[in-house]
């Protein structure tokens, strides 16, 4: 250990003498990502430097490690051939992943050098938006066509990889030799057990292809159904184009799937949504939504600082001698407080319907539900929307209530408490106003719930489907839920009042 670290130490020594044989031997020594973390710091011409004495193959390494400033200022500094070199040594996948964090001009830069080979395997993957299969597949496999034999296959296959590989690469793609459509896959087990005169056409293993233009979750459905490291991706014509591969879907879903909870502000659970209980997904989800009905309140504030002000100019009768508020203030008040709160309970709804669809969304993607648990699934979401509703009802009245003594001490209302009547009405209006939290925050869930199945069920994409649904449906019945409520208290109250 004490050796590799001495090494580490005299590689910038080495870069600058140009000793070409001891950088090399240090890069054998170290993990591409411990030797980045010793020259992470090095100046932009060092680091050219040092990947211009290193081979091809170990150059392109050593740069994906680098971060995308890094990485944009050493393209700036190579030359032509240079680039064109380092970006033929990748893969295509990882070479997607560079350039789609660098600037437009320097993705531009590399495929302006490339050779046309490089190129076009480049764009067949650059075209594609990030959440399709195409996007994410490596434009690098086997293929061999239908109808061939064995020891044809190997020599086929040897045009393509060094055939001692051969055990270790994944399945071999087949083709139709005339139509040159994909037909499906033979195994190297299959290649190097069987005899030279057989021919592949009994050994090929008919799998469905996926399209370049399908989403991500298609690609994971079938890695798991047929249980297999890669999947062919074909064209609108059935061409094998690429292939998408295990690790890609679930780095990709690991990476999204983080995103999407952070985004809806939810904990991220270390464990399968089915293995999650539901005071962890209450205790993960219910913070957020309490915070955001706490800042809600200063709509609350504003629409009755409105209301003070009407009630000093006379619009409302306020203040009677006995210290209570006058009838039509009590109505006034609970208008105030509909209005005031309707975007709150829509928030408040919306909010966790956004978290419940996010935290279903990954479960589906990442195969932890399945068709046979869409009622558990409902059930559970449904237990925990209850207890969210019911901590969210309880901070709403109490919200109500201290907004209200606010206004009631500063906002020209006077001792609106004294009064028993008066007092009852209020407390009955911060009542409703509670309940309908509760009610449209169990509709919201609900909704949240029931949109990512249904994505599911009929293959749409559920990041996609459910975020712009859910919240136009969960909007709409929310606010007839909410004033269908209060309106159910306010007419009576103010019949029974007698207010004109």
């Amino acid at each position: 250990m004490k050796d590799k670290k001495i090494l580490l130490q005299g590689l910038l020594k080495f870069v600058e003498e140009r000793n070409v044989k001891k950088v090399r031997h240090i890069f054998n020594e170290f993990h591409p990502s411990d030797l980045y973390k010793s020259i992470k710091d090095w100046p932009t011409e060092k680091a050219v430097l040092l990947l211009r004495l290193l081979k091809e193959e170990e150059s392109s390494i050593l740069f994906s490690q680098f971060n995308p400033e890094q990485q944009e200022r050493v393209i700036e500094a190579l030359t032509s051939d240079e680039i064109k070199e380092l970006f033929e040594e990748m893969y295509t996948d990882e070479a997607v992943d560079i350039l789609d964090e660098l600037p437009a001009k320097i993705t531009r830069k590399v495929l302006k050098v490339a050779d046309k080979k490089t190129r076009e395997k480049l764009n067949s993957v650059l075209r594609y938006e990030k959440n399709h299969v195409g996007y994410h597949m490596v434009v690098e496999y086997i293929a061999i066509p239908l109808g061939i034999t064995i020891k044809e296959a190997k020599n086929l296959i040897a045009k393509q990889i060094n055939i001692e590989e051969l055990e270790i690469v994944g399945n071999i793609f087949v083709y139709d030799k005339k139509t040159e459509s994909y037909v499906g896959y033979i195994t190297p087990s299959d290649i190097i057990s069987n005899s030279n005169d057989e021919l592949i056409d009994g050994n090929v293993t008919k799998i469905k292809a996926i399209k370049t233009s399908d989403y991500m979750s298609s690609a994971e459905k079938a890695i798991t159904n047929y249980d297999i490291p890669a999947v062919p991706v074909v064209n609108s014509k059935n061409k094998i184009v690429g292939v998408i591969e295990a690790d890609d879907v679930i780095e990709w879903y690991e990476e999204a799937s983080e995103a999407v909870l952070e985004q809806a502000a939810i904990k991220v659970i270390d464990k399968p949504y089915l293995e999650i209980n539901v005071l962890d997904l209450f205790k993960s989800r219910v913070p957020w939504i309490i915070v955001l009905l706490v800042v809600g309140t200063l709509t609350q504030i504003i629409i009755l600082g409105f209301q003070s002000i009407w009630v000093q100019a006379g619009i409302f009768e306020a203040g009677s001698q006995s210290g209570a508020i006058e009838l039509s203030g009590i109505c006034a008040l609970s208008i105030a407080t509909a209005v005031s709160l309707s975007s709150s309970i829509n928030d408040a709804s919306g909010n966790s319907g956004s978290q419940t669809s996010s935290t279903l969304v990954r479960a589906i993607a990442l195969g932890e539900i399945r068709k046979g648990n869409y009622l558990e699934v409902l059930f559970k979401e449904f237990k925990v929307s209850i207890l969210i509703g019911l901590s969210v009802m309880i901070a709403a009245f109490i919200r109500i209530i201290i907004v209200w003594l606010f206004f009631g001490y500063f906002g020209g209302f006077g001792n609106s408490w004294v009064d028993g009547t008066t007092a009852g009405w209020m407390i009955l209006i911060a009542f409703v106003a509670s309940v309908s939290f509760l009610l449209t925050i169990i509709i919201g869930n609900f909704v949240g719930a029931v949109l990512p199945i249904i994505a599911d069920k009929y293959k749409i994409d559920g990041a996609i489907f459910s975020g712009p649904v859910q919240t136009t449906v969960v909007d709409i019945i929310t606010i007839l839920v909410y004033f269908s409520l209060t309106t159910a208290i306010f007419v009576p109250l103010t019949e029974i009042l007698n207010v004109k």
